[in-house]
C-alpha cells in the first residue's frame, strides 16, 4: 500500500525539483554550446571577410604603387624630376 506520510510527499517533491532542475541545466549548457558554436561560426566567417578586405587593399595599395612609379618614371624621363629638385633648391 502507498504510504501518503509528509515525509513521502516531502520526498517526491524534492525529487521532482531536482529533475526540474536538472533538466533547466542540461536545456542551459545545450543552448549555451549551440550559441557559442553560432558565435565561432560568425567569428570565423568575420575573419574571412576582414582577410579578403585586408586582400583587395593590399591589391590595390599594390595598383597605385604601380602607377605611382610609371608616374615617376615619365616625369624624371621629362626631366621636370629633376627641375623641381632644382627649383626647390634655389628658394
Amino acid at each position: 500500500m502507498l504510504d501518503f506520510s509528509t515525509d513521502t510527499i516531502a520526498n517526491w517533491i524534492a525529487l521532482g525539483s531536482l529533475v526540474i532542475a536538472s533538466v533547466a541545466v542540461f536545456w542551459t549548457i545545450r543552448i549555451d554550446i549551440r550559441t557559442k558554436r553560432a558565435t565561432n561560426e560568425k567569428l570565423l566567417r568575420l575573419e574571412d571577410a576582414v582577410a579578403a578586405g585586408f586582400n583587395r587593399l593590399d591589391r590595390k595599395v599594390n595598383e597605385i604603387d604601380k602607377n605611382f612609379q610609371r608616374l615617376k618614371g615619365y616625369l624624371e624621363g621629362a626631366g621636370i624630376v629633376e627641375r623641381s629638385k632644382q627649383d626647390n633648391t634655389d628658394d
